[in-house]
């Protein structure tokens, strides 16, 4: 349970900073060619498409793994249309082109995965609380079940 919280922590750490870097250098790109409010937008808007693309797609798999495969696929081309304008965000920073690409990656990828390791956790949380009460309430179910079909005789047939 400590290691969960630890690792759900990093995990935590890790997506908020690297969805706000993204954010940011996505903006800066984004604004160079759509100046104005709708450069910003799509730039703040596209990391975040990219985390709940990705939830939908761990949500849906176990449903439908078609959707679930959209979903992911989905999460990919958004991935693949961010990574090039991380890496001119990072270019503003005076980077060499594959320390821009290699930084462009990791976050992209490091919120990606933090993303899922999050959710990963909370699944298996709700799942073992859910096989506890389970075991929980069996037992009675069982004893109750024995109690309930016992023929009760009226007095009036008894005699």
């Amino acid at each position: 349970m400590k290691r969960n919280k630890l690792a759900v922590g990093i995990a935590l750490s890790t997506a908020v900073t690297t969805v706000i870097l993204s954010m940011i250098l996505n903006s800066w790109a984004f604004t160079q060619t759509l100046d104005g409010f709708f450069g910003l937008s799509v730039g703040i808007l596209l990391p975040l498409w990219v985390l709940a693309l990705t939830y939908m797609g761990h949500y849906l798999w176990p449903i439908d793994r078609k959707l679930g495969g959209a979903a992911y696929a989905l999460a990919g081309f958004a991935l693949v249309v961010s990574m090039p304008h991380l890496a001119d965000g990072y270019g503003v920073l005076g980077l060499h082109w594959w320390e821009c690409w290699s930084l462009a990656i990791v976050t992209d990828t490091a919120q990606v995965l933090a993303k899922l390791l999050v959710i990963t956790v909370a699944d298996r949380a709700t799942r073992s609380r859910a096989r506890v009460t389970a075991k929980a309430v069996k037992p009675v179910a069982k004893r109750q079940r024995g109690k309930q079909y016992q023929p009760v005789l009226a007095p009036a047939l008894a005699g």
